[in-house]
C-alpha cells in the first residue's frame, strides 16, 4: 500500500511541497495570476456535499461529524461514494474531510483558519537531512 504525506507552502510566486514519506522537498515557481482551482479559505469545500444524503455521526461540543454518502441522484462516477466531513460549529468551517475514490483515500485533517505568518511559511531549518530540489 503506497502512502502518501505532503505538506505545501505558497506564497504570490513560489510553492514548496514537501513529501514527508520520501523527506523531500520540491521548490518550483508558480503564476501568479493563474488563479487556481483551489484557491481560497473554504472554497475547496464549497458545495461539497451537494448530491449526497448527509447524516450526523457524531457531535461534540465545538464539532460535528458527518457521514455522506452519495445519492441514487448523483450519476457522477468520479464522486467519491462516501466521504466523512468533520465541521466546526459557529463557524461552519471544515476541519477534515476523508474520501475513497475508486483505489484512493484522500484525506485531508487538521485544518485550520487565521494561522500565524510563521505557520503557513517554509524554513529549510525546520527539515534538517530533507532532500531540496529547486526547480525555480
Amino acid at each position: 500500500m503506497n502512502v502518501s504525506h505532503n505538506i505545501t507552502w505558497r506564497d504570490k510566486d513560489t510553492e514548496w511541497d514537501y513529501d514527508v514519506v520520501k523527506n523531500e522537498i520540491v521548490i518550483k515557481r508558480i503564476d501568479p495570476k493563474k488563479e487556481s482551482k483551489n484557491e481560497g479559505d473554504v472554497e475547496l469545500f464549497k458545495g461539497i456535499t451537494e448530491g449526497y444524503d448527509v447524516t450526523i455521526a457524531k457531535e461534540t461540543e465545538k464539532l460535528w461529524y458527518l457521514k455522506c454518502k452519495k445519492s441514487r441522484a448523483n450519476k457522477n462516477d468520479d464522486d467519491p461514494k462516501n466521504m466523512d466531513l468533520v465541521v466546526e460549529k459557529g463557524t461552519y468551517n471544515p476541519r477534515s474531510l476523508s474520501a475513497k475514490m475508486k483505489c484512493v483515500t484522500v484525506t485531508m485533517r487538521d485544518l485550520t483558519y487565521g494561522v500565524s505568518e510563521k505557520q503557513v511559511t517554509f524554513n529549510a531549518a525546520d527539515h534538517p537531512g530533507a532532500n531540496i530540489i529547486d526547480k525555480r
